[in-house]
């Protein structure tokens, strides 16, 4: 897929736990790394660093973290997701990390260098309504809605079984986001015209392929 950045082995894990993908709307750009599930065991040395340099490699995306195990219901980090964090926040472009695990709804704002990344809890596995429709969180997920224009991204809650969003603080927030970068991208010398004769020639010096 054109979409798919490839993945990390590490150790006996030879799977695609630790991998990365690369989505287009518009001209907002988002780079997603997934992180293995290890939980109490923290995380390891090797597969930080590979996270950390996916997200360095394209400066001018935003950057999503994702794992299995990322906050608790109290905003607390796990311990993993507090490992993560922490390898990722003098990163720039990295402003959301998102995670289950825990049957709740959370989230926590981290400021490091005038960068502030979200934290996000979800998981609906325990949840239920009365309804015939309703098992195992009754299909209720998480639609994330981004604005360049406001720098917000409208977090909502929707089950297509039950045909309902949920309302509330925990279901139904905005997050401020910096996508100055990933949707417009800051302007930089490309290439240099010259005009011989009748022809015009340009010289591109700073290009990378399959790039605008």
């Amino acid at each position: 897929r054109a979409y798919y950045g490839g993945h990390f082995d590490v150790g006996d894990n030879k799977s695609n736990d630790n991998s990365w993908f690369t989505a287009q709307a518009g001209n907002l750009e988002i780079v997603v790394v997934n992180y293995e599930f290890r939980g109490a065991a923290g995380q390891q040395p090797a597969v930080s660093a590979w996270g950390k340099k996916v997200f360095e490699d394209h400066p001018d995306a935003l950057g999503i973290g994702n794992t299995h195990y990322m906050v608790n219901a109290d905003g607390n980090f796990s311990q993993q997701g507090k490992a993560i964090y922490d390898s990722v926040k003098g990163v720039g472009n990295v402003q959301l990390l998102s995670g289950g695990h825990i049957s709740d709804r959370a989230k926590r704002d981290d400021v490091f260098q005038g960068v502030t990344t979200t934290s996000i809890l979800c998981d609906f596995q325990a949840y239920s309504e009365p309804s015939p429709k309703c098992a195992g969180g009754c299909g209720y997920f998480r639609i994330w809605q981004f604005s360049p224009k406001n720098n917000t991204m409208h977090v909502w809650t929707y089950s297509p079984s039950q045909n309902k969003t949920l309302g509330g603080a925990k279901d139904d927030f905005n997050v401020k986001v910096d996508l100055s970068k990933a949707a417009y991208g800051p302007f930089k010398k490309a290439g240099v015209t010259k005009a011989l004769g009748k022809k015009l020639t340009y010289e591109v010096t700073g290009l990378k392929p399959s790039t605008r």
